[in-house]
């Protein structure tokens, strides 16, 4: 069994701006390595606006990332909210998928996508009965992916709750809490993190007897 997907949470880092771009190098070498397991996506939550975000695209670049950022832009700085515009414009290698939740929030995301099927409904575009949960995952934050559900949720730092994350997403991944820091973080930890997740027995809800 291989990790399709893998969301990662930066909440320990989130007040360290100076040093996220050393630690996006080191840990994108070691994500890296992570192709060989099948791994293909990875989402950082809660990064500063602050972030140097020209110095992130051209690790990107070095390493043939693919970056996309999550999370409600309308009231972040304009000129942040083009700094995202062009960093996705110019990330778009096939390789691994860098997913930046910046300004995030699970309950933020299931809100939106309602707010948008409502309006769909009342414009007429949309009939009731067309609502379900496919229609849901084309209209969170995380449409983006082409797998919008992870498979497993690595937590760093010894905190065991998800902490408004991905919450609909979710529903069905397998969880991991480690004590370590995200910025110790490194091969062997990730490596740790699947050989768990290939030990888990998975219903997806249903039961095997």
């Amino acid at each position: 069994m291989t990790v399709s997907e893998y969301a990662i949470r930066f909440s320990e880092l989130s007040r360290q701006a100076p040093t996220l771009v050393s630690t996006v190098r080191e840990r994108v070498c070691s994500f890296n390595e992570g192709l060989g397991y099948g791994l293909r996506f990875s989402t950082a939550q809660e990064l500063e606006t602050d972030t140097p975000f020209q110095e992130v695209v051209e690790i990107a670049r070095k390493f043939g990332l693919r970056i996309s950022i999550i999370g409600c832009r309308s009231n972040l700085p304009i000129t942040l909210q083009k700094r995202i515009e062009l960093t996705e414009e110019t990330t778009k290698a096939d390789g691994l998928h860098l997913v930046i939740a910046l300004n995030y929030g699970g309950h933020y995301d299931i809100l939106q996508a309602t707010k948008s099927i409502a309006s769909k409904v009342m414009n007429g575009s949309l009939q009731l009965e067309d609502i379900n949960k496919n229609l849901f995952d084309q209209e969170f934050e995380s449409k983006c992916l082409s797998i919008a559900n992870p498979d497993l949720l690595t937590r760093t730092g010894g905190e065991q709750r998800v902490s408004n994350f991905l919450l609909w997403q979710l529903a069905y991944s397998e969880y991991y809490f480690t004590k370590t820091l995200f910025a110790d973080f490194g091969e062997k930890d990730l490596e740790e993190a699947i050989c768990n997740f290939q030990r888990r027995h998975r219903r997806f809800g249903g039961h095997k007897y």
